[in-house]
């Protein structure tokens, strides 16, 4: 007995410890769960797609208040996956109200809208996210994106794509959103007709990443735009080694030595010329007359002609054959609408050859003359365009001849000769305004602004043209004569010659002479409206949200001008003086002192040093 004690003990030691069942409901608590155990079993449910059951464990953990926005999130994500927008936006919304810089339920919302296909409160979420984190660059070229593509609002788009490229020059970002960037903005600007600023940004987008073929392509095309015939040639070269099955890439190619009469022609078309189209068409005849092969190129060109009359090529191929036959009429006929064609486009080199040939066939065609006349310039050679329009004016005494003539002397600074011939056509057309208009661009080039301002103010007597206006305007401007100066703009104005440039230029004196803001401000924004990416007019805007003492909405502004205008190659120290006055404003010292050393450098204003040396001083 006495070895078997202890267990008796602990028996009876254990039966007197445990608790009456009915004691122990009434004393001793339920177990609650925590709002992150509550949080991490609504998460499992959810990822097994039980969202109801989620939502309810989601809803419960928000009692104690704790991460409402992650909890709130993930409660409207559990109603975007049931298709209850409404309520998905509705929680996104709490969620965002707990914690405004989280980036997801901004994006949840974006893809609600997206998915109603309700784009612009779409975009208008993104909008609201950057600025409370304008870093998200992914965002922010999405939001780009958005508004290039589906809401075709470019300028909007092209803040966005300008901004992601300014975050990169500070911030590593992947070189996708950059190149994408650069090539949307390139597209941007060609749509907005500023060939300058779009070729920028195309050879920008290349440069970040050369193995991108289509921007190989692009910038083809686009020295083709712009005559730069080797250039363009190189590119699409390039390009077809890559793709030497293009068939539009085959015939850029194929037409560039075709007009020069290069025999490379013939290996590039060779591709091309069993195609059952219109390039294929197009191919053969390039070929056939380069064999002189006549009668089929003859035959394939008369088609072309009759399916698309603006094609250059078939009038290439008609005169060449027709010089074969002697058919010297016919020759200078289509060697000269060639020529009308590929000035159009401005292929001046081609064009050239083409009128030359014209008039080799048939030297009385005037108006090859006056194209050639124009052409040469066009391209600044103006002792050639001279030469061209003196044999024009000499077979056909036009007036207006005589004062282009008189012009292009004034712009080769020989005012004799530019004066006697600007006389000649005023005294044989006393009612020409363009006589005095004319007259007056060569008092402006000897900076002569009293005669200039009575010859422009007989030509706004007899017409009330906005050029006239203009230059008028321009005149008393640069005599310090700003009331006179606001008078002829609004009387512009009144007179229906109210263009982008009229309004600019009055709204921009309202503002600068701190009088009429609002006015102004209609004007410069009506400016705008036609030339969005104008320099000068983003300029004013900022200007007079400056005289309103608005510098935050005028510094970008003037940031956005200055980089538009060293774009187009033409930066301002006026420009630059404003953004120094802005930072200045904004108490942003040094910043100020870079900008108004950057308008010092660019034109040395006294007012400018004065500003420096202010800032200096202190």
């Amino acid at each position: 007995m006495k070895k078997f004690l202890p267990l008796l003990v602990i028996i009876a030691m254990s039966c007197s410890s445990v608790p009456d069942a009915k004691t122990d409901t009434i004393s001793r608590p339920a177990y609650k769960e925590t709002s992150f155990e509550l949080y991490s079993k609504a998460l499992l449910l959810k990822n097994e797609k039980h969202y109801p059951e989620a939502i309810k464990l989601f809803e419960e953990a928000s009692k104690e208040g704790n991460q409402l926005d992650a909890i709130y999130y993930q409660i409207a994500e559990c109603y975007f996956y049931q298709y209850n927008y409404a309520k998905a936006i509705e929680f996104a919304n709490k969620s965002i109200a707990a914690n405004e810089n989280w980036d997801k339920p901004y994006v949840l919302q974006y893809s609600v809208y997206m998915n109603l296909n309700q784009v612009d409160k779409g975009v208008l979420v993104l909008e609201k996210l950057l600025q409370k984190r304008p870093e998200l660059y992914r965002v922010r070229f999405n939001a780009a994106t958005v508004y290039y593509s589906q809401l075709k609002q470019n300028i909007r788009a092209r803040y966005h794509f300008l901004k992601v490229i300014e975050q990169s020059e500070f911030e590593s970002i992947e070189s996708y959103y950059k190149e994408q960037s650069y090539y949307y903005l390139g597209h941007i600007y060609y749509s907005f007709g500023e060939f300058k600023k779009a070729y920028h940004y195309f050879l920008k987008a290349y440069n970040e990443n050369p193995e991108n073929y289509s921007m190989v392509y692009i910038l083809g095309l686009l020295n083709l735009e712009k005559g730069d015939i080797k250039q363009a040639t190189s590119y699409i070269m390039q390009y077809l080694d890559r793709y030497p099955n293009d068939l539009k890439a085959i015939l850029h190619a194929g037409r560039i030595y075709y007009i020069y009469e290069d025999m490379k022609a013939l290996s590039v078309l060779r591709k091309a010329i069993n195609h059952r189209s219109s390039e294929g068409l197009l191919a053969r005849m390039m070929y056939n007359e380069l064999l002189h092969n006549d009668d089929a190129a003859r035959e394939l060109a008369q088609k072309l002609n009759k399916m698309n009359a603006s094609l250059d090529m078939p009038y290439i191929a008609l005169a060449r054959i027709a010089m074969r036959k002697n058919d010297t009429a016919a020759a200078a006929a289509n060697f000269y609408t060639a020529g009308v064609m590929l000035y159009q486009k401005q292929d001046y080199e081609a064009a050239v050859i083409m009128f030359t040939l014209a008039l080799t066939n048939d030297p009385s065609i005037h108006k090859a003359y006056l194209y050639l006349g124009q052409l040469y310039e066009d391209t600044n050679q103006l002792n050639r365009a001279i030469y061209y329009y003196s044999i024009a004016y000499y077979m056909k005494k036009e007036n207006d001849v005589l004062l282009r003539i008189g012009y292009l002397y004034a712009l080769l600074k020989d005012y004799t000769k530019a004066f006697e011939y600007m006389n000649t056509a005023q005294n044989r057309d006393k009612e020409n305004p363009d006589a005095y208009f004319f007259k007056a661009l060569v008092y402006l080039q000897k900076q002569d602004y009293t005669d200039a301002e009575d010859m422009l103010r007989k030509a706004v007597e007899i017409k009330k043209s906005e050029t006239y206006y203009f230059y008028l305007a321009s005149t008393l401007d640069k005599q310090k004569r700003v009331q006179d100066t606001i008078a002829i703009l609004q009387e512009a104005c009144n007179n229906e010659q109210k263009s982008a440039r009229i309004c600019n230029y009055l709204g921009y004196l309202y503002a600068d002479s701190n009088i009429r803001l609002d006015e102004s401000l209609t004007l410069i924004n009506t400016a705008l409206e036609s030339e969005p990416t104008n320099g000068a007019y983003l300029d004013s805007l900022g200007w007079v949200y400056y005289k309103m003492g608005k510098y935050h909405d005028a510094l970008p502004l003037l940031l956005e001008a200055a980089q538009e205008l060293e774009l187009e190659g033409y930066p301002d120290a006026v420009v630059y003086e404003h953004i120094g006055d802005a930072y200045n404003a904004l108490q942003l010292q040094d910043k100020a002192l870079e900008y108004w050393n950057k308008a010092y450098k660019l034109d040395p204003k006294l007012q400018v040093q004065k500003k420096i040396n202010t800032q200096k001083g202190k």
